[in-house]
């Protein structure tokens, strides 16, 4: 368990942007470069007004294409907090409203039991991929090498894989299939053309995000560390040119991220809280999940998941953290 716990919080570090310190100097990350050259108060005036635009034009692109995706329909009303029995004590008032709004409303397939099993069979995919992937153990604790991100791609495709079939076998025993997960065909093209069109607005704020986390740390005195990713695609050119590398990073990855995170756990926050909370809550957890860049991942996690809502489907937010990963590595790559 150990093995498998620091090989993939390593893994995800680099996936999304993470950092971890490498075995030798390494080059710069270009964005860090550039922004470091600034103030601090500049880096967070910039990071604001880049958070700001990038607002500004997701509300636009939502507003004038409304009517290409229609948002979904809402489910029923659950009974309000004040419509529980009188007589219970305020906690268990509490906690029966909660029951209530996870058990009405979802489809049949999403019982409450579903998120905690879900989790527990993706702990345990990790510990299967990483032995069956062979990960090397140099993985742990020095910098990434080709065969080491060969290995973790495959090991991603693994738990791709492990957990579409929980999932698939899961809501065709309890529900009606894949579509309550949100991967119904009806609507999916439509759905792709309006993660495109947010993915444009998605650069601003996610390089704000990056210029607020780099303000923040020089106003503290943190010492930024750099990238994992960009220093393996930097230091590896065959990586570069690996097809394992790039559909590991680019498919693999936003596949089993989405499945987990969009598909099974943002439906449970959104039956407990208003939906800006849940899509809060969500990015917190994606980001938590990640060793570093945390400002960057939770933009990034709370963007799809608002994309789950408005679209009501899986199509939209993975064709977006599929075009965000390929988009990332390619300028890596240019880069390198």
């Amino acid at each position: 368990m150990a093995r498998m716990t620091a090989a993939f919080r390593h893994w995800f570090a680099t996936e999304e942007g993470g950092t971890q310190t490498p075995p030798a100097a390494a080059p710069a990350d270009p964005i860090a470069a550039a922004l470091g050259s600034l103030a601090p108060w500049s880096q967070l005036l910039l990071g604001a007004l880049l958070l700001a635009v990038g607002l500004l034009l997701v509300r636009t692109w939502s507003w004038r294409l409304r009517g290409l995706v229609p948002p979904p329909a809402s489910p029923p009303a659950p009974p309000r907090f004040a419509s529980m029995p009188a007589h219970w004590p305020p906690l268990s008032r509490a906690f029966g409203y909660a029951a209530v709004r996870l058990t009405s409303g979802p489809p049949r397939s999403f019982r409450p039991l579903l998120l905690p099993v879900t989790f527990l069979v993706w702990i345990g995919l990790q510990d299967l991929a990483v032995r069956i992937a062979a990960v090397p153990p140099a993985t742990l604790d020095g910098g990434l090498t080709l065969a080491h991100l060969e290995a973790l791609g495959w090991a991603q495709w693994l738990i791709a894989a492990g957990m579409l079939l929980f999932l698939g076998l899961w809501t065709r025993l309890f529900g009606d299939g894949l579509a309550d997960l949100g991967l119904a065909r009806s609507g999916a093209v439509p759905a792709a053309w309006l993660a495109l069109s947010c993915w444009v607005a998605f650069i601003p704020l996610q390089l704000g995000a990056v210029a607020l986390d780099a303000g923040t740390r020089q106003l503290l005195g943190a010492e930024p560390a750099p990238q994992a990713m960009v220093v393996a695609f930097q230091l590896e050119p065959a990586a570069q040119r690996s097809v394992i590398v790039w559909l590991g990073l680019a498919l693999a990855a936003p596949l089993q991220e989405e499945l987990l995170f969009r598909a099974t756990l943002l439906p449970f926050l959104r039956r407990v809280a208003p939906a800006a909370v849940a899509i809060a809550l969500n990015g917190v957890l994606f980001a938590a999940l990640h060793d570093a860049g945390h400002l960057a991942v939770f933009t990034l996690g709370c963007g799809l998941a608002w994309l789950r809502l408005r679209t009501g489907g899986l199509v939209a937010p993975i064709v977006f953290h599929v075009v965000h990963n390929g988009v990332t590595l390619t300028a890596l790559a240019r880069l390198g």
